[in-house]
């Protein structure tokens, strides 16, 4: 009988043992996973300062980057700027109209989709190029038509159909 306790009892301190052990695999394991999800930030920069010198770079150099990055040359590029202020695009807290334009551009340009905090410049853009609207486009007329036979003349022979 004695030796039966003894094993019982081992037996009971081999199950203790095991529940114990499991716990403190949940408990790290848990820690783990929270400290994975937390990974702790690189080294504060100054992205103000970083911002500054990639517009910089962008339209503030040459006309052979700002055409690579944005497909427009820097004087286009400024007089767009311009005209979309007087259409209602103002700064933000953050960012200028030169950065929201830039990314409108790189966006349009490049065909990249946007994240969701570019999305919503690139949204504030595009709805001020919708204001150029009635200054760019105009609808045809008798007087402007582009039927017109004196315009038409120079550009005719491109659109005859030859027979050879």
């Amino acid at each position: 009988m004695d030796t039966q306790r003894r094993q019982r009892r081992r037996q009971i301190q081999r199950v203790g043992l095991f529940w114990t052990m499991v716990i403190q695999e949940i408990v790290i394991s848990d820690g783990i996973r929270r400290r994975a999800r937390h990974i702790p930030r690189a080294p504060h920069r100054n992205w103000v300062v970083e911002r500054e010198m990639t517009l910089t770079r962008m339209f503030g150099t040459s006309d052979r980057i700002c055409r690579d990055l944005l497909r427009m040359k820097i004087g286009p590029f400024q007089s767009l700027c311009a005209r979309l202020r007087t259409f209602g695009l103002v700064d933000s807290k953050s960012v200028r109209v030169e950065e929201q334009v830039a990314i409108f551009l790189n966006t349009v340009g490049h065909d990249q989709r946007t994240r969701a905090g570019m999305s919503y410049y690139f949204h504030r853009v595009l709805h001020a190029c919708l204001g150029l609207y009635s200054e760019v486009v105009t609808n045809a007329t008798i007087n402007n038509s582009p039927y017109d036979k004196d315009n038409v003349k120079q550009w005719y022979s491109f659109f005859q159909v030859r027979s050879s």
